[in-house]
């Protein structure tokens, strides 16, 4: 068989045992999703608005989504302030 599949029936079969709780080397990567329509709502914008506002914000503040990426997310229990456009503790 080729290197490529060896590779893939390697990997999976390393996926099935991380699945099964088996000790493996596999590497796991936990992304957390904001909560966007909470934000939304927050906000009181509807889902149109909001959908325009990224192009809107690219256009008026770049060096703003630059920094985006990098800022902290508001922790649990914190909305958006829509009169200081910050978080907020709710």
């Amino acid at each position: 068989m080729n290197a490529l599949f060896d590779e893939l029936k390697e990997g999976l079969e390393e996926a099935i045992q991380h699945a099964s709780g088996e000790p493996t080397n596999v590497r796991v990567r936990a992304v957390e999703l904001p909560d966007v329509a909470a934000g939304r709502h927050a906000l009181g914008m509807s889902h149109a608005e909001l959908t325009s506002v990224p192009l809107r914000v690219i256009q008026r503040e770049p060096d703003a989504v630059i920094r985006a990426p990098h800022d902290e997310p508001p922790s649990e229990g914190e909305a958006f302030d829509t009169d200081q456009k910050a978080a907020r503790a709710v």
